[in-house]
């Protein structure tokens, strides 16, 4: 099957389900970037439907190591990569706890796609930085949340942590001399950081 057409394909189906997925805007964002790059080994943290992975395979030759927590989720994924041709070989889909999986883990990786639990992104970027190899990328999506980062005003209660900890990472960021820091205001806001130490 056609990857582009797959890939708007499960946008529709996210779309209709209320699934978090890349929009197209951060999705094309991402294709740059991957064949800028043209990493050998990714790491994605939150596979969702399969996405952003089926994408990253399809424009490079990289291996993916992707973790997705939610089950049901998990298996619509993998479904997903072996309907791209992905599944297996290249792809390595695990069902698992992304904190657990990346105490255990000891690969190294060339790109990183951050898309995990918001409000835990700076937690997760300090887990992955080690595994980074030497001028590796961490591709950090939602980093506006939905307008409310650079929104005045208090914050509702249910976002409130997420705003927070959304805010202090990208204050941690910009003053990280290990990263060079690229934001891009395509989609809901991307963070790209380079390994520079």
């Amino acid at each position: 099957m056609d990857v582009n057409c797959l890939l708007a394909e499960l946008r529709a189906y996210a779309a209709e389900r209320h699934i978090p997925v890349l929009s197209s805007d951060a999705a094309e964002t991402l294709e740059l970037w991957l064949r800028k790059k043209q990493p050998l080994t990714v790491l994605e943290i939150g596979t969702s439907i399969g996405t952003s992975g089926i994408l990253c395979l399809a424009a490079t030759a990289a291996r993916l190591t992707t973790i997705e927590k939610d089950e049901d989720v998990f298996l619509k994924a993998r479904e997903n990569f072996a309907r791209a041709g992905f599944c297996g070989g290249r792809a390595e889909l695990i069902n698992a706890d992304c904190f657990e999986t990346l105490a255990l883990m000891s690969k190294k990786f060339d790109f990183v796609i951050l898309d995990g639990p918001k409000g835990h992104t700076a937690e997760l970027f300090e887990l992955v930085y080690p595994m980074l190899n030497p001028g590796g990328t961490v591709f950090v999506d939602n980093i506006n949340y939905h307008g409310k980062i650079k929104a005045d005003g208090e914050v509702p209660h249910k976002h409130r942590t997420i705003v927070r900890n959304t805010r202090h990472f990208l204050e941690s960021i910009a003053a990280d001399s290990r990263v060079l820091l690229t934001i891009i205001e395509n989609g809901d806001g991307i963070a790209v950081l380079e390994k520079v130490l």
